[in-house]
């Protein structure tokens, strides 16, 4: 039986976020106070989000829908991905990653 799944990221870790900027080979994000600014199409003047880091709620700034933005759904799915790893390993577990042909990537855990 397959099951559909609809899932919020909400960005807790500034730490998580960083390393799926990095993964990802997009600008670090820059801290605000508070918030996170982070730049997904370097090649224009700023297209990108701010992460409010202690309630993980993103706001979306530039002039066309950042959430259809390919590389906005891949920072999702790589932040997911570290938060996961982070986590698991804290357990004890061990993980792999498969990268799919569609572009996604499957994380397969290893309980210990």
């Amino acid at each position: 039986m397959s099951h559909i799944v609809t899932m919020q990221t909400q960005f807790l870790s500034a730490e998580h976020l960083r390393r799926a900027c990095d993964k990802l080979k997009l600008p670090k994000p820059v801290q605000t106070g508070k918030m996170l600014r982070v730049q997904i199409d370097p090649g224009r003047s700023w297209v990108g989000f701010s992460v409010d880091t202690e309630t993980g709620n993103a706001s979306y700034d530039g002039d066309y829908e950042i959430q259809r933005n390919p590389v906005f759904g891949e920072l999702n799915m790589r932040y997911g991905l570290e938060r996961a790893i982070d986590q698991a390993a804290a357990l004890g577990h061990t993980c792999e990653e498969m990268k799919c042909e569609d572009g996604t990537i499957d994380l397969l855990v290893y309980a210990n």
